[in-house]
């Protein structure tokens, strides 16, 4: 059992360190954002009022020279003044942060080495992209003119990896953006990133289902296993949220998914309902989904209580599981003195650890 009394002591300088750091990180990220959505929005407004009022190319100028109002002459190039002072506090931001992720990345090293002694922290490194489109997991769509996948920019770090009864065990942190042309463009325009950036810190905020949008596809944890048999083919095991809501309609639209593999019809009622397989081999995947497998598949997902991704290939088990403000990673909206920031900390990494037994990994004998 762990004392986190105990250890929120010996941790408390650290704790100290850090709380002082992220009170005003959060207040300056928050403003920062906020700021430049303000900002945003007046310059966006003054350039469609420039651009559809203006009756001739010289009034349009004008527009964009200055702007008077009674008794008020403003002219435009304090906006651009503006713009390059978010500019430099944007900056002055990033510094911060460095600051910030340094002290938290220390308390993170000392707490592992008191909770899991047995597995290594790497707060630069993380999951490869190969071993990421190995799993099948997520669809990496194609360019369908010039044949080319199209861009993705995945961020993975940091990494945990150890080993659990002998079964080699990585899990970290991972996003996905990208899956669209849209946003391989919207990334690369100066005004416009500032909104997709914004857009990208508030979501989380707002939803909690996993999604396929213009942005972030996927943020959460993504670990690899060690499998007790080989697999020749690829079984993925997806959340079923069409069986929910149309019911018998489901596998018909499932089916119809032609960015997947073949679908997958099972006997395991409970299982159905809350996953949807595809495979690439059909006699394969009822075979990897024993009862007994399927049960602990579905009694893992009640216990860890958020939508959870899983893929058999090769002799790997790759699982993914949504947490919308990161994995690995302390929470920046608790105090990390009073609260129970590091006692929630704990159990998301436990309860990740914990899928080797959990789906009987361990065991070489093959139920």
């Amino acid at each position: 059992m762990v004392d986190f009394k105990k250890i929120q002591k010996e941790l408390r300088p650290l704790l100290i360190k850090l709380e002082k750091k992220r009170k005003p990180y959060r207040l300056i990220k928050s403003g920062l954002l906020l700021s430049v959505q303000l900002f945003l929005l007046f310059f966006l407004l003054l350039l469609v009022f420039a651009i559809f009022f203006g009756e001739t190319y010289n009034q349009m100028m004008i527009y964009l020279t200055k702007i008077d109002f009674p008794d008020i002459h403003f002219p435009v190039y304090y906006i651009y003044l503006i713009y390059f002072l978010l500019f430099a506090a944007i900056l002055l931001y990033g510094k911060y942060y460095m600051g910030y992720e340094k002290n938290k990345n220390e308390v993170i090293h000392a707490f592992l080495k008191k909770t899991f002694p047995d597995f290594n922290f790497y707060s630069r490194k993380g999951i490869s992209l190969d071993k990421v489109k190995k799993s099948g997991l997520f669809i990496f769509r194609k360019n369908q003119s010039k044949k080319k996948q199209a861009m993705y920019s995945i961020q993975s770090f940091p990494l945990l990896v150890g080993e659990l009864e002998g079964v080699p065990l990585e899990m970290g942190n991972i996003k996905i953006y990208g899956n669209s042309k849209f946003f391989n463009i919207t990334v690369a325009l100066p005004i416009v990133n500032f909104i997709v950036a914004t857009y990208i810190y508030l979501k989380p905020w707002f939803t909690k289902k996993m999604s396929d949008s213009i942005t972030i596809s996927f943020q959460g944890m993504f670990a690899v296993a060690e499998f007790n048999k080989t697999i020749k083919g690829r079984t993925v095991i997806l959340p079923d949220f069409f069986e929910k809501r149309i019911g018998y309609l489901a596998k018909t639209l499932q089916s119809m998914n032609f960015e997947r593999d073949k679908l997958v019809d099972l006997e395991d009622i409970k299982f159905e309902k809350e996953f949807v397989v595809y495979s690439t081999d059909q006699v394969e995947a009822r075979y990897i989904l024993s009862t007994a497998l399927m049960k602990r598949i579905t009694a893992l997902k009640r216990k860890i209580d958020r939508p959870i991704m899983l893929s058999f290939t090769g002799n790997k088990l790759y699982l993914a599981v949504e947490h919308p403000y990161g994995f690995l990673s302390l929470p920046e909206n608790k105090n990390l003195l009073e609260s129970d920031a590091l006692e929630t900390f704990y159990q998301d990494i436990a309860t990740a650890i914990d899928i080797v037994e959990d789906l009987n990994l361990n065991n070489k004998i093959w139920v």
